[in-house]
């Protein structure tokens, strides 16, 4: 098992790493923002098909908000001159961004494994990380194409995909990069070890 003094360098590992990566650095989310509304552009943006996505700053920026702003628009109800309903979708992603990436970086760091191990959970976790971000910004937009027509759910089952919508939006920052953390940074030996450990400390207790 750990000892303590372990134990306490793992948590000033992750209190340094995350205070760093998390602090409110000029420009920091600013910049996670617009990087993330690209990769969301290349990803999911396509000339052709019913949907369009266009991409704006969102007027929550001017309060200090890094959020930007998806206009999802159904090709098939736009009239000629280009006017026509839309869904605009706010994100906070520089926010969502950064926090992410700080609490999957502070975990993996804090983990009291090799530098090697670690730098290599690090390789992993952030396309992982970056996997994540697409679907829950997919599963948005996906959500609020309802308004515009382009996709068609009953009163129950739409109240059930806003619902989920908003959960995931307020706990992915949290749980997502704990999950990504367990699945990159752990090894089936590792879980071997731990319950070994955990064993044995209770029959030492028992004596």
């Amino acid at each position: 098992m750990l000892r303590r003094n372990s134990i306490v360098g793992c948590i000033l590992w992750f209190v340094l790493v995350f205070g760093v990566l998390a602090a409110p650095w000029p420009g920091l989310r600013g910049a996670c923002c617009n990087y993330l509304q690209g990769m969301v552009r290349t990803v999911l943006s396509s000339e052709s098909g019913r949907r369009e996505l266009d991409f704006e700053v969102s007027p929550n920026h001017k309060r200090g908000y890094d959020e930007a702003r998806i206009v999802i628009v159904n090709r098939d109800l736009m009239t000629p001159n280009g006017s026509g309903p839309v869904r605009n979708l706010d994100i906070d992603l520089g926010t969502l961004g950064t926090r992410s990436l700080a609490l999957l970086l502070a975990l993996i760091c804090a983990t009291p494994f090799s530098w090697k191990r670690r730098g290599i959970a690090i390789l992993l976790g952030i396309p992982f990380l970056h996997f994540f971000i697409l679907a829950l910004i997919a599963y948005c937009i996906w959500s609020e194409s309802t308004e515009v027509q382009l996709v068609t759910l009953s009163p129950a089952m739409k109240e059930i995909a806003n619902s989920l919508e908003e959960r995931q939006l307020a706990l992915f920052s949290i749980v997502v990069p704990v999950l990504v953390w367990v699945v990159v940074t752990f090894r089936r030996s590792d879980r071997t070890s731990l319950f070994t450990s955990m064993n044995a400390a209770d029959n030492k207790k028992a004596r």
